[in-house]
């Protein structure tokens, strides 16, 4: 789904998606967006990729779960849209930011801070995981100062008065943290030597030198890609489900079947599916209660903590 990155034209399109799916005419969309005609379609919607953002989706979702379409995010990573009786067609092949929360939660005990300030940008995904870090900091004697929103747009200047305010009035040894302006792409060369195992010249990389010809043309991992990758997830999350479904009821059968059509047609029934596939890496579902079964592939450092990687019905969110 291409929102161009507004919640108002995730909408529009959602909007699209159902009057393809119920061939009717939804409500009327802005002139800006082309409406493609009903011969441009190769078949009803079945199912939605996307949107990235967390407050897009949170949108779409309300929207899409009126017509029961399926939706999968590859990138929307809100805690909220963990909750499968809010958002009961909603599936995402990205970890909930409770990890993330869980992750800062340990730096600040490690260091043994304390008492600490928490500033977060004013959208979805920064409210929620703000909610999530609270709750985790009061469990684990951490108190949290200050908080404070800042929008989306907010201009350096303001954030570098919002700095020195708390510094200003910290009574600690503190230093800022800022990003500093390089126009070259500071980090490829070390990046390229430990993708192909070579050297430039004076580097400390010990192996074959690099010739700058190297190609990723046989390089299969797409694990680093993250974006890439989960969004693969998604898109064969899908196709394994239609190939279930299809070999359930249509068996040796190389063209669609009457039971397969109405799989097609139930957003119901093409959801248990979705549920279901366990050869995809990433997929995250919600069980009946609204937390999630865990059927996910969690982020690199809690690998070691949740080595299963199968269907867990009713796992809680620690």
């Amino acid at each position: 789904m291409d929102t161009c990155y507004t919640a108002d034209k995730a909408l529009e399109n959602s909007l699209l998606f159902a009057e393809s799916r119920f061939d009717i005419s939804a409500i009327p969309t802005s002139s800006d967006i082309k409406k493609p005609s009903k011969a441009s379609y190769s078949g009803r919607i079945i199912g939605v990729l996307g949107p990235t953002a967390s407050e897009d989706s949170v949108k779409v979702a309300t929207l899409l779960k009126l017509f029961k379409i399926p939706q999968i995010s590859y990138f929307s990573t809100s805690p909220e849209l963990s909750d499968s009786n809010i958002f009961p067609y909603f599936l995402r092949t990205v970890p909930s930011d409770l990890y993330q929360a869980k992750a800062i939660t340990s730096i600040l005990r490690y260091y043994q801070w304390s008492y600490v300030t928490m500033i977060y940008e004013d959208t979805s995904y920064g409210k929620n995981i703000a909610e999530v870090l609270t709750d985790l900091a009061e469990k684990n004697d951490i108190c949290i100062g200050f908080q404070q929103s800042i929008s989306e747009s907010v201009s350096p200047e303001l954030l570098e008065s919002i700095a020195s305010i708390l510094l200003r009035h910290s009574n600690t040894n503190s230093s800022l943290v800022r990003k500093e302006v390089n126009d070259g792409n500071t980090w490829f060369k070390e990046y390229w030597e430990s993708k192909f195992n070579c050297s430039f010249g004076n580097s400390s990389h010990e192996s074959v030198n690099c010739t700058g010809d190297e190609e990723f043309v046989d390089d299969k991992d797409v694990t680093e890609y993250e974006t890439l990758f989960n969004g693969r997830n998604a898109v064969f999350t899908y196709g394994q489900a239609l190939i279930s479904a299809h070999n359930e009821f249509c068996h040796d059968l190389k063209e669609r079947c009457e039971g397969f059509d109405e799989v097609l047609a139930d957003g119901s029934k093409l959801f248990a599916y979705l549920k279901n596939v366990k050869e995809t890496e990433g997929i995250q579902n919600q069980d009946k209660t609204g937390t999630k079964a865990n059927k996910q592939k969690p982020p690199p450092y809690e690998k070691k903590r949740t080595p299963d990687m199968g269907v867990r019905p009713g796992a809680q969110e620690e």
